[in-house]
């Protein structure tokens, strides 16, 4: 089901655990795409935005943003209504307001001296939070708060080149606490962190100027789902017939 471009990204993957977590990511995504709004997985067309971030191709597809994260054992997307304005100003730059969709999985054992990224990487609050932690804690904690701070960034659009320093969030309960003007408002912002079974970590992002709140782990995501690459691949097989 994935377009040209996608198989040929895949084929310049160098290891099969790679090319599995990139070809199930990107199946899913266009599955919950097509959950969403009805087309057939394979008739989905994308394009980059200025940061080179994927989106549909407004000319193509109903007026949909997607977020999509990978790692090992895992993958999510996210899905959400916007405006066509709202999108074509995303392909365009990184616009202060509209909606915003960013997710972020991560394994929670992938976090090697996390207190020396932490003081590298986050802001001085977040960072010396992390510090007060007893050091059993830390990794699980550096791990949610880099999953939200990455859930931000790609809602922006902007990913990693908007300094992780530039914004601040608290992960229990997930908040957004300040923010460079680039973010827009933070009451349009609303965050959630789950930790999902074996051993992940994933964050939700929303930009919305009508916020109203998630609900707080673990209770479930709303309108989610858990599908296994089987399924996946089913639901593309019924979808595209």
């Amino acid at each position: 089901m994935l377009d040209a471009g996608e198989r040929a990204r895949l084929a310049r993957f160098h290891h099969a655990h790679d090319r599995w977590s990139y070809a199930a990511a990107h199946g899913l995504c266009r599955v919950m795409l097509s959950r969403a709004a009805g087309l057939p997985p394979r008739d989905w067309r994308f394009v980059a935005t200025a940061h080179g971030r994927p989106m549909v191709d407004p000319a193509s597809g109903p007026p949909l943003a997607f977020s999509l994260s990978h790692t090992r054992g895992m993958a999510a997307c996210g899905v959400m209504t916007r405006s066509r304005d709202d999108i074509t100003a995303a392909i365009g730059g990184v616009p202060k307001t509209g909606a915003a969709i960013g997710v972020d999985v991560e394994s929670l054992d992938r976090a090697p001296d996390s207190l020396g990224l932490a003081r590298r990487f986050f802001h001085p609050h977040e960072a010396a939070a992390l510090a007060e932690r007893p050091p059993g804690e830390r990794d699980a904690a550096f791990i949610g708060l880099w999953t939200l701070k990455e859930a931000m960034v790609k809602a922006l659009g902007s990913g990693l080149q908007q300094g992780l320093t530039s914004f601040r969030v608290n992960s229990d309960p997930p908040s957004l606490i300040e923010a460079a003007p680039v973010f827009g408002p933070i009451a349009a912002w609303r965050l959630g962190r789950w930790t999902l079974a074996p051993g992940h970590s994933l964050a939700l992002a929303l930009r919305d100027p009508t916020p109203s709140p998630l609900p707080p782990a673990p209770s479930p995501l709303p309108k989610a789902e858990r599908l296994s690459v089987t399924e996946i691949l089913r639901a593309a097989e019924e979808a595209n017939a």
